[in-house]
């Protein structure tokens, strides 16, 4: 996650910024896991076959089977 540093003429304030945009991009990536991630619990409560939830999210059907055990826990 931490970004390479050549400058260093670089001020405290970029350095930060630069890290904030890491965050946030960060912050980004795991909100859309877990948006998918409900949405294929809701494709299993709707009775939807592995196959076919892999289909719909290009998800490996190991991961969909994971996801269909914690449901049933």
């Amino acid at each position: 996650m931490q970004t390479e540093r050549t400058n260093s003429s670089q001020t405290l304030e970029e350095i930060f910024a630069e890290l904030r945009q890491e965050g946030r991009e960060e912050g980004k990536k795991e909100g859309r896991k877990d948006a998918l991630k409900q949405f294929v619990r809701k494709l299993i409560r709707e009775n939807y076959a592995d196959e076919q939830i892999a289909k719909l999210t290009e998800l490996d059907p190991v991961q969909i089977a994971k996801l269909r055990k914690t449901l049933k826990d």
